[in-house]
């Protein structure tokens, strides 16, 4: 990964976005658990060896996800979920991450009063905005971020056709019209349905 790093701290999507900062995001989403669960077995020389390197790339990452910005609604709570976990991780960073946390949850979630967000993607960026926001939720102690999390699932249950399809008519993304399985949705359903031991939640899930 440190090979196509940028001097930002950055990565390159190569199909299409490069010096990432959203993308680094989606990057340190997926590092930080395997630190948090180095960090915890700390008294292992392996688990401190992957805090170290993987440490590494997500302090790193934080000041280039800081300074980047986004392209797309989507990418500001995969920043948000990002620079939180980076936090938690990583107290030392709050100085210089938070401001940018607040500044962006400040703006609103994106999402109106059916649950839909505004990229309307049920099948890709829905998943994406539903993970970004359930990982900063439980990073930043904030039980508020879950609200917009469980209205989309709602909605997203009443769009799901028997052969569990999902409806895509109205994405303004890449999956309109797309015949699609939102199996990005599974992961949020059940960590609602564990979290707020709601069945009906874990059934969707299954």
């Amino acid at each position: 990964a440190r090979q196509h790093r940028t001097a930002g701290g950055r990565f390159d999507l190569l199909a299409t976005n490069f010096d990432s900062s959203p993308d680094t995001g989606f990057t340190v989403q997926a590092l930080a658990p395997v630190v948090r669960a180095a960090q915890r077995a700390e008294s292992d020389e392996g688990a401190r060896r992957i805090v170290d390197s993987l440490g590494e790339i997500i302090l790193t990452a934080a000041g280039g996800m800081v300074r980047g910005g986004f392209h797309t609604p989507n990418h500001r709570w995969v920043l948000v979920s990002a620079l939180s976990m980076s936090c938690e991780l990583f107290p030392q960073l709050k100085q210089e991450v938070m401001p940018t946390i607040e500044a962006y949850l400040a703006e609103s979630i994106d999402i109106n009063e059916d649950g839909e967000f505004i990229e309307r993607s049920t099948s890709v960026y829905n998943p994406v905005c539903d993970r970004a926001l359930r990982l900063a939720g439980e990073s930043l102690g904030r039980e508020d971020l879950l609200e917009a999390v469980r209205s989309n699932l709602e909605m997203s249950y009443h769009l799901m056709h028997e052969d569990a399809t999902v409806v895509t008519s109205f994405s303004t993304r890449q999956d309109r019209g797309a015949r699609a399985v939102p199996v990005g949705l599974a992961d949020a359903y059940y960590w609602l349905a564990r979290r707020q031991d709601d069945s009906r939640f874990a059934a969707i899930a299954e």
